[in-house]
């Protein structure tokens, strides 16, 4: 639960504010964390390194 709220706090989630997040993971706590994880984080562009 906590990487998750770390999560947040550094980025910007997609489907509702930061609050709404932190609310769900901590009081739906196990399901909040999986929910976010599934449709609210933005996910991350890895660039590919050119050989």
């Amino acid at each position: 639960m906590a990487l998750v709220i770390v999560d947040i706090a550094r980025g910007e989630p997609r489907v509702a504010p930061k609050w709404v997040w932190v609310g769900i993971t901590v009081f739906l706590f196990p399901i909040g964390p999986v929910l976010y994880l599934l449709w609210g984080r933005r996910r991350r562009h890895v660039r590919e390194v050119q050989p």
